[in-house]
């Protein structure tokens, strides 16, 4: 374990996270070697760089797709970023901000759970809104496997992951923000 490493785990038995900021994409949108900011298993630490555009391996990964890549339009959008607000209200749990874009989308969320089971779940609870819309495809694979899970250790984290959210992405498409956030003008 380098000293980084060392350092992080101290810091998450000393405290709990201020929150997270989870990333997740849509199912064959962002092909290892087809977008400049992808990662993978071996390039997916803090700090790492990001993949090299390799348009053999995206072409590669293009052909092993069981389903048609999900682009969310308007619609699908408004869709996925309901099932997140009322799956967060539902379960008491703190949403900063949200911004479902057509490929991917970033949550900045305080929960008690693991940032993983958060994400499973909201991923479960936007399919199955997905699905009751009656407009995508009732079967396949909607998002990517994991996705990112970056742990928020202070309010300032928490901040600027929530401005990156917000203002970071391009122009706003399907957008939630916290009416109490004072980072926000």
């Amino acid at each position: 374990m380098n000293k980084t490493n060392s350092k992080n785990e101290h810091r998450r038995s000393a405290q709990s996270p201020a929150g997270y900021l989870i990333t997740f994409t849509c199912y064959g949108t962002w092909l290892h070697g087809e977008s400049p900011s992808s990662v993978d298993k071996q390039h997916n630490n803090p700090g790492d760089p990001f993949l090299q555009p390799n348009l053999l391996r995206a072409e590669h990964l293009s052909t092993t797709l069981k389903y048609e890549p999900l682009i969310l339009n308007k619609q699908l959008r408004e869709t996925v970023l309901e099932a997140i607000i009322e799956t967060c209200r539902r379960h008491e749990r703190r949403l900063y901000a949200v911004h479902v874009r057509t490929e991917h989308v970033h949550i900045v969320v305080q929960t008690n759970e693991t940032p993983e089971h958060f994400m499973s779940g909201i991923k479960t609870a936007a399919t199955r809104e997905l699905k009751n819309s009656g407009v995508i495809r009732q079967n396949g694979c909607y998002w990517t496997r994991h996705g990112s899970t970056k742990y928020l250790w202070s309010v300032a984290e928490v901040e600027a992951a929530t401005i990156y959210v917000i203002y970071d992405q391009g122009d706003p498409m399907a957008l939630y923000v916290d009416s109490n956030i004072k980072c926000v003008t």
